[in-house]
């Protein structure tokens, strides 16, 4: 069991909780020191993700954005997929937050999730938590956590 592990993460360098992101990372999703981000990976394929992303979307119109941002990364492996269901659940008022389509998967390599839905916290370009794995009331999990930070 522990031989699956290992292998992962020897392709995906899984960054630990305190661990600084790398500049490439910071400078493509735009992070700026003192603010809070709530990293979201997502697929168009993702059951879990398809109910937890409208309850961030709930909370995001409740956020102050000069301390919080919640950014999402498409894991599609094409993109077209990707944004074709974006489209959707903005039509839908179910998406209202800043996406970035990860296709070639360097965002994810960097920060390892081992499933999806997962959700990271990133504050002065560190993760500083995560909760990984569907979660039936997110938003009030994700609410906790922000007073913490």
């Amino acid at each position: 069991m522990r031989l699956p592990i290992l292998i992962l993460s020897l392709i995906f360098p899984v960054f630990v909780l305190g661990g600084g992101l790398p500049a490439s990372i910071v400078k493509r999703l735009h992070l700026q020191p003192k603010k809070v981000y709530v990293i979201d990976f997502f697929a168009s394929w993702c059951v879990s993700c398809k109910k937890e992303i409208p309850q961030l979307a709930r909370l995001n119109r409740s956020l102050d954005h000069h301390r919080y941002t919640i950014i999402g990364i498409d894991a599609d492996r094409k993109r077209s997929d990707g944004v074709k269901f974006q489209a959707a659940l903005r039509k839908k008022g179910a998406l209202n937050f800043r996406v970035v389509n990860d296709t070639g998967n360097g965002i994810i390599r960097t920060f390892g999730p081992p499933g999806m839905p997962a959700l990271y916290f990133v504050k002065n370009n560190a993760i500083v938590g995560k909760i990984i794995g569907a979660r039936s009331h997110v938003a009030s999990l994700v609410r906790r956590r922000l007073k913490g930070l």
